[in-house]
Order: structure tokens, then sequence, then C-alpha cells
């Protein structure tokens, strides 16, 4: 979420407060949910995943995820 981050306040030219305060709040989520994983390994993610559970993710929950990123640097006009 960082680099998707960070390359569309590259795009969209949109370095203001708001958009470095939530590029560093969810880029920081993501790296201590990393570091948790590494040191604290969940083993419910090392299971064989089924089609349904890769695809059912994208339309749900991570469109719209990327989509709200997408209107903050884009500046909601859209």
């Amino acid at each position: 979420m960082m680099i998707y981050l960070f390359a569309l306040m590259c795009i969209y030219d949109n370095f203001s407060l708001g958009a470095w305060v939530y590029l560093a709040l969810h880029g920081n989520y993501g790296l201590c949910w990393f570091l948790k994983d590494r040191v604290f390994p969940d083993p419910g993610f090392s299971r064989q995943a089924t089609v349904s559970s890769i695809l059912f993710p994208f339309p749900v929950v991570l469109i719209p995820y990327y989509f709200i990123g997408y209107w903050m640097m884009t500046g909601g006009e859209e």
C-alpha cells in the first residue's frame, strides 16, 4: 500500500500534509504487520489456499480499499 500511495502522490503531484499523513499511517501499519508476521507467524497463512479464498477479497475488500487511497490522492473530485 505504501508504494501504491507514493506512486499516486507522484502521479497526481499531491504532496499535501493530508497525503503524507495518509501515506505514513498506511505505510506504518503495513510495516508493523510485516514485522509481526515475521516474529509471530500465523499458521493459518501457511495452509493451502482455495481459488475462492484468493479471488473473494479483491472485489469485496481490496478494490474499495485501494479506491479510497486513489480518491484521497486525486483530491476526491472524481
